[in-house]
C-alpha cells in the first residue's frame, strides 16, 4: 500500500499518450530521470526511470527495446509489455542501485550508493484530539543540504476519503501542525506517510543534457484523531 501512496504523493505524472517520440537515433542526447523509493515498513526498493529528448525535456522518448536499460542488471519488470516511454522496478530489499544505459557502443552508469540509504523513524502520538497541536517528529541522520522532510495524513480505510499534505512548520526534527491545519480533519484512523527525499546528480549525464536520481525513503504509522 505504502509504495501506491508514495507514487501518488512525491510521483505527480502528466499523460503522454500524444507527446512521446520513437528512440531517437543518435546522436540525440537523452535527458535522464531515475526514481527511487526505499519502503522502510515493506522493505522493498521501487524504481523508475525516464527518459526524454535532451533539446526538449517536455517530449518523453518511446522506447521500442527496453532491454538497453537496467537496474542492478535486470532489465525492466514490464519488459513483455507494449513499447513505453517508463521503465519500471522492484527490489527486495532496501538496495544501492546501478542504472546501465546502453546507447549505441556506450554504456552510461548512474548510481545509488549504500549512502543514500538514510534511515529515519517517525515519532507521533497514537491517538490525537482534533483541537491539540500535533506534533510529528522523527528520529534519524540529522538532514544534509538538499534534503527535506514531508509529512501527509491519508484518512483509512478509503484514503482518497480524505488526504491532506502537511508542510507545517519546522524546527530541528518536528514537524508542527497546528489546529487551523487540522481543524478539517473527520474523527477516524489515519495514515501518517513520513518521507525523506533527496535529488542526487547524475553520475553520467548524456553529452551534457542533464537529469537528476530522485530518492525517497518512507516510513508509515495508523494513529487515530477523535
Amino acid at each position: 500500500m505504502i509504495r501506491y501512496i508514495a507514487l501518488a504523493t512525491f510521483t505527480l505524472l502528466v499523460m503522454f499518450n500524444a507527446g512521446c517520440t520513437k528512440q531517437p537515433k543518435e546522436p540525440v542526447a537523452l535527458y535522464q530521470n531515475y526514481q527511487v523509493i526505499y519502503s522502510l515498513d515493506d522493505s522493498t526498493t521501487d524504481v523508475k526511470a525516464f527518459f526524454y529528448d535532451g533539446n526538449n525535456v517536455n517530449s518523453p522518448l518511446l522506447f521500442q527495446d527496453k532491454s538497453g536499460v537496467t537496474a542492478n542488471g535486470q532489465t525492466d519488470t514490464n519488459r513483455y509489455l507494449a513499447p513505453s516511454h517508463s521503465f519500471n522496478w522492484i527490489f527486495p530489499g532496501l538496495q544501492p542501485l546501478v542504472f546501465s544505459l546502453r546507447k549505441k557502443d556506450q554504456y552510461l552508469i548512474n548510481t545509488v550508493p549504500d549512502a543514500a540509504i538514510t534511515g529515519i523513524s517517525l515519532i507521533i502520538d497514537s491517538v490525537l484530539n482534533i483541537t491539540d497541536t500535533m506534533r510529528v517528529s522523527w528520529t534519524g541522520a540529522p538532514l544534509q543540504p538538499g534534503e527535506t522532510v514531508g509529512v501527509s495524513l491519508n484518512r483509512l480505510p478509503d484514503a482518497s476519503n480524505q488526504w491532506k499534505g502537511i508542510f507545517a512548520t519546522f524546527a530541528g526534527n518536528t514537524l508542527v501542525l497546528d489546529y487551523e491545519t487540522t481543524r478539517s480533519f473527520l474523527p477516524g484512523t489515519y495514515s501518517v506517510l513520513l518521507s525523506r527525499y533527496k535529488s542526487l546528480p547524475l553520475s553520467m549525464p548524456d553529452m551534457g543534457s542533464g537529469g537528476s536520481i530522485d530518492v525517497s525513503i518512507l516510513t508509515t504509522r495508523n494513529i487515530t484523531i477523535q
